[in-house]
């Protein structure tokens, strides 16, 4: 029960990291907080072919990497707090950030791979 309406990156995106089916922006992308459904609920859009595998969790360290780190570069050089409080900082609000950030990144990702019709399935369906 697909549409044929032309799949477009930006909507699918913002469907994607809000959680919904990025064909109808209706259905629930996720079963629990990371499992994806088989399909829409409502479109009927598969989501197995489409699923990002490991690519939400590299992009999510990447990120938070890149924006952490310099952040708490720039806090030991200005506040000049002991390493102890720095350290325990970094490693309760990285996790947290983390787990946030992860399922917001598998959603968006998994609607660029719909819009564009990018499918990790091997022909014979594997």
């Amino acid at each position: 029960m697909t549409n044929n309406q032309p799949r477009t990156l930006t909507p699918a995106l913002r469907r994607g990291a809000a959680g919904r089916c990025p064909n109808c922006g209706v259905g629930r992308l996720f079963n629990g907080y990371l499992t994806l459904h088989h399909t829409c609920g409502y479109c009927g859009q598969e989501f197995r072919p489409h699923a990002p595998a490991a690519g939400p969790a590299f992009v999510t360290v990447a990120i938070l990497g890149l924006v952490t780190g310099p952040l708490l570069w720039a806090a030991a050089a200005i506040l000049t707090p002991d390493r102890l409080v720095l350290a325990l900082v970094g490693f309760v609000t990285l996790p947290i950030l983390a787990v946030l950030l992860l399922r917001v990144i598998k959603g968006a990702m998994l609607g660029y791979l719909w819009a564009l019709g990018i499918s990790n399935l091997r022909k014979d369906g594997q």
